[in-house]
């Protein structure tokens, strides 16, 4: 476990008093330090429910210890950075996180509903003002931490470990002024015993979307594991795994969903028997018989470990190192641009973290010269995948210390 310095002496939350130990440098300001690596990079306390965690000071992960559990990969090497302070706003006064959301909580009767789209549209407003949908849920992905992979995770990860820390990572998320959590719908695991339980609990949450106020319908939020789509009376009806109801869309609005993310939805297809998740988010309303309707979706695609990929090059790239029992932090994209060069895999078990890349077998114009300037920018450990040729040999890694854990919940 780490050690943590308040002050100048080190406590370490294995200690019994931790919690009241929390609780007075919370009440004084103190700012713990982070022992993992020297300059100790500074923390912040936040209550949650009477409970208090450590947390990462905002954009300081790079500044922590390879092996430590609040490290993350510098934000140039993925898209946080074109959000983070923007659309992703930290209070450390209160520990809560402003999100600004880019799709509606509402919808007004008649208006078409937006097409879906797995990246940012073009617009005169910078990308990073607002969270795109795909990109709330690589926002929520990686607060859970399921971003992150050691080997000891194998086989550990279900939908009810995924809810669990999904709704986590929903405390102190604030958007369109409302608690996150409350504007949720992430179906708990399915139980033939729960069922009655389950399908009450469903229906007070719907029930409490199925009015119009002021001329506007509200919605609610859906994060949930793809099952299957069908035909159905209404259009398409998309069922959620261990969700006791359908979620009905328009047939146009399916065809949009074939067209934006038929990458996705084809290595789906391909790999749903090797254990492929197709995860949904989605805003939805409900009619007056509570049947839920989706107005607006994104999809993501993940490995059997749960981890983000988007697209046949990163597959492959995740699956192998996976089995080669290797420990990483997955890159993500959030609003920057497909055109724009992503570290897909971060390294974290060799001497120096290193940043795996896949440059496309036909590359956007001036992606290998941004690559470029992007390393010489924040110089690093790297390894460029040409996918027009064959993978190259991965970094070996350095004999593995055990991960260091944040002061925050661990489920590795």
């Amino acid at each position: 476990m780490p050690n943590y310095q308040f002050g100048g002496t080190s406590y370490s939350p294995e200690d019994a008093r931790w919690q009241d130990i929390l609780a007075k440098a919370y009440e004084k300001k103190v700012r713990p330090s982070c022992m993992c690596i020297t300059p100790a990079p500074s923390m912040y306390i936040s209550r949650v429910n009477a409970r208090y965690i450590i947390k990462r000071m905002p954009g300081s992960g790079s500044a922590h210890g390879i092996t430590c559990g609040s490290y993350e990969a510098p934000a140039i090497l993925s898209g946080i950075g074109e959000v983070m302070g923007t659309a992703i706003q930290e209070d450390l006064e209160t520990g809560n996180t402003t999100l600004k959301l880019g799709f509606a909580l509402s919808k007004v009767p008649g208006k078409l509903p937006p097409e879906p789209s797995d990246e940012s549209k073009d617009t005169v407003k910078s990308p990073g003002t607002e969270l795109s949908m795909l990109s709330t849920l690589q926002y929520l992905w990686s607060e859970a931490q399921f971003h992150r992979w050691s080997p000891k995770m194998d086989g550990k990860r279900n939908w009810g470990l995924i809810r669990h820390y999904l709704l986590k990572a929903c405390e102190q998320k604030l958007a369109k002024n409302k608690p996150l959590s409350a504007l949720l719908y992430c179906p708990e695991s399915w139980s033939q015993d729960a069922k009655e339980r389950i399908a009450e609990s469903r229906r007070i949450a719907f029930s409490k979307i199925s009015e119009s106020i002021h001329g506007k319908r509200s919605l609610m939020l859906l994060i949930g594991e793809v099952k299957s789509f069908s035909p159905s009376r209404l259009g398409v009806e998309m069922k959620i795994k261990h969700a006791d109801i359908g979620f009905q869309m328009k047939e146009s609005l399916y065809k949009a969903l074939q067209k934006h993310f038929a990458p996705s939805m084809d290595l789906w297809d391909a790999h749903i028997e090797d254990g492929a998740h197709l995860i949904a988010i989605a805003t939805f309303g409900v009619n007056q018989a509570l049947t839920p309707e989706i107005e607006e979706i994104s999809l993501m695609l993940t490995t059997p470990g749960w981890i983000p990929i988007e697209g046949v090059m990163e597959w492959t790239l995740v699956n192998k190192v996976h089995d080669q029992k290797r420990h990483f932090i997955k890159g993500l994209r959030f609003n920057l641009p497909k055109k724009k060069p992503l570290a897909s895999v971060l390294l974290t078990d060799t001497e120096n973290a290193c940043a795996l890349f896949i440059q496309p077998a036909s590359p956007p114009e001036n992606f290998s010269q941004e690559l470029h300037e992007m390393l010489i920018k924040d110089p690093m450990d790297y390894w460029i995948w040409d996918a027009a040729h064959a993978m190259p040999d991965i970094p070996e890694p350095m004999i593995r210390q055990p991960t260091i854990i944040s002061g925050e919940d661990s489920h590795d």
